[in-house]
């Protein structure tokens, strides 16, 4: 089988299966109060925490990404930062 045809194939299991999942753990509802609140501290806090970890990254990146269009080629730069993109997206 071809390897590109294969990963596409994975790759789309594994977005059916995430959008499963998600759409299971979005249904379930939590009807006490004091849960709630704590969930929404403890989102407030994680999202407080990927604000300032992108925040000293992205200075990382674009360095790291200079260095490798200067030292290899554009293109690794370019995979670089692509990747450091679709790792904050997710």
């Amino acid at each position: 089988m071809n390897m590109l045809l294969l990963t596409g194939v994975v790759g789309a299991l594994a977005l059916g299966y995430a959008a499963v999942a998600s759409g299971k753990i979005g249904a379930f509802k939590v009807d006490h109060a004091r849960v709630n609140e704590l969930s929404g501290i403890i989102q407030g806090g994680a999202m407080a925490f990927l604000y300032r970890e992108y925040k000293a990254l992205v200075p990382f990146v674009i360095v790291v990404g200079a260095l490798l269009a200067w030292k290899i080629n554009p293109q690794s730069a370019v995979c670089f930062v692509c990747g450091a993109v679709c790792s904050a997206l997710t």
